[in-house]
């Protein structure tokens, strides 16, 4: 591991009020001067062992590597994910999947086929004026 991939980003800032996680790391690559949005992507996912998405994550591991990368705690960062939704989204018949947060919290997850159906993918975010 080189010393810089564990090093968080030189230039960071906190979320906007109702920022998006997707929206935070588009900022994270201009305040850092990166040649596109992809490359703080491509930062994060090289630190994680198992795939996972950085603007939607799932796994407690990819909260620790955005918490290192930030400088954000994971209940802020998860506050600016889809999963916020996951109370009002999952029918009350089924149980809905947890991740962990560092620090012990249980935070809900979407079901994935509630993902797919319901939110555009970051790839291919619009937006009107």
């Amino acid at each position: 591991m080189s010393p810089s991939h564990s090093l968080p980003f030189l230039c960071r800032s906190a979320l906007l009020p109702g920022e998006s996680l997707a929206s935070l790391l588009v900022r994270f690559s201009a305040l850092n001067a990166y040649p596109s949005p992809g490359m703080v992507l491509s930062i994060g996912q090289e630190r994680l062992t198992q795939k996972d998405t950085l603007a939607r994550p799932m796994y407690a591991e990819t909260y620790e590597v955005l918490q290192q990368l930030t400088g954000l705690m994971p209940s802020s960062l998860y506050q600016a994910t889809p999963h916020i939704f996951a109370r009002a989204m999952t029918s009350p018949d089924d149980e809905a999947a947890t991740v962990s947060l560092p620090g012990g919290k249980a935070a809900p997850l979407l079901p994935a086929n509630v993902l797919h159906s319901h939110l555009r993918s970051s790839r291919h975010v619009s937006y009107c004026p």
